[in-house]
């Protein structure tokens, strides 16, 4: 293989893929990035064992088509230092990658292309899923921090796809706290897929503005297919918690609160038990004032006095004060309708954005001692 590239197209180009290189992985060809030259020009491949990442072909002069597999964190770490705009890479029979830029031309041992593994392709009759690229990453966006970050429950580690009376879905569950976000635009059809959380932050990350995301989906993958690249993910198995009958219970108290204010109040309280063991934060709750209340191991306290609107009861709950600060930081109203039953139950927030759709989130309380 010969080929000649510019330096910043195969920077961006190794920066995409190299989020899928599995560096600890038992099998050393999955430290390897994956370099094919044909006519078309230079495509990268990247895989751990249940993620893909593969570009579209870039752009370079092609003087003699092969391929072969490049340590990824070598050939990354070394086209970035790269003195000149022009980058030339050229490869024998004993899989040596010779790499030249201006005056400087390092050596690296590469592996036969032969040894990278391939994946069953995606087939399908169904048209794919179709979705502008700002509306899937918002989704993203305001879903992924509620997803398990332990593996106690498997299924709870991955984000929910839900196609169902043409709106798209998207869950995230941790057994304390529900994240749900839904779009509706005539999707057809009913499928529910959990995808990975690590796969669909990637997704996340390689979304560019102001482009449609084709998703294709079969038995045991999906595929995102964006402009200049693809992402292929294993879905998980099992079944998703029925997260719908969590928001049916009736709230008996359901007050509106300044959206910055109530934000504002909760990071306060978050530096004043910054050393605590649990950042639980009290809100007592009566007439049109709701306190925001924080105290630390070492006796510090927050004391905040927020107004609030519509109230028609008295509580004092407690929660973990994260769980809150992650939902407020993604909602985009001025203001915010908190609903409220007993200390013993959640807390939900609901409402809607223009551009995205309905959100629903759900935080369980820290039980009353």
């Amino acid at each position: 293989m010969h080929i000649e590239c510019s330096k910043e197209i195969l920077v961006n180009a190794i920066s995409k893929v190299s989020k899928a290189v599995s560096p600890r992985s038992t099998m050393p060809i999955l430290s390897h990035i994956l370099v094919r030259a044909d006519r078309d020009g230079l495509t990268l491949t990247a895989r751990s064992t249940d993620m893909k990442i593969e570009t579209s072909p870039i752009e370079a002069e092609v003087y003699e088509k092969g391929a072969i597999a490049i340590p990824s964190r070598e050939f990354e770490n070394l086209i970035r230092l790269m003195p000149t705009d022009i980058i030339n890479i050229k490869t024998d029979d004993q899989h040596k990658v010779y790499i030249k830029s201006g005056k400087s031309s390092p050596k690296i041992n590469g592996m036969d292309a032969e040894l990278y593994p391939t994946d069953d392709e995606i087939t399908t009759i169904e048209e794919p899923i179709e979705i502008e690229s700002g509306i899937l990453k918002k989704m993203i966006e305001k879903t992924k921090f509620s997803v398990a970050k332990d593996d106690s429950r498997p299924v709870l580690t991955g984000m929910l796809f839900k196609i169902d009376e043409g709106a798209l879905n998207i869950v995230g569950i941790d057994g304390f706290r529900v994240s749900w976000v839904k779009h509706s635009n005539n999707y057809k059809g009913y499928i529910e897929l959990i995808v990975p959380l690590p796969s669909v932050e990637n997704v996340s990350k390689l979304l560019k503005d102001n482009e449609t995301v084709k998703i294709y989906h079969s038995a045991r993958n999906i595929k995102f297919e964006m402009s200049d690249c693809i992402l292929v993910s294993s879905l998980l198995d099992g079944n998703y918690i029925n997260y719908e009958n969590l928001f049916n219970n009736t709230s008996t108290m359901n007050f509106t609160v300044d959206h910055t204010a109530f934000l504002n109040s909760l990071e306060r309280a978050m530096v004043i038990s910054s050393d605590a063991k649990s950042s639980a934060v009290s809100l007592e709750i009566k007439d049109d004032t709701m306190m925001v209340i924080s105290v630390s191991d070492s006796g510090n306290t927050s004391n905040d006095e927020l107004e609030i609107q519509n109230n028609t009861g008295e509580l004092n709950i407690k929660f973990n004060n994260k769980y809150i600060v992650d939902v407020l930081r993604n909602i985009d109203e001025d203001e915010i309708v908190l609903n409220l039953n007993t200390n013993k139950s959640p807390l939900i927030i609901k409402g809607e954005e223009e551009d995205m759709g309905e959100y629903n989130y759900l935080i369980l309380p820290i039980n009353p001692t």
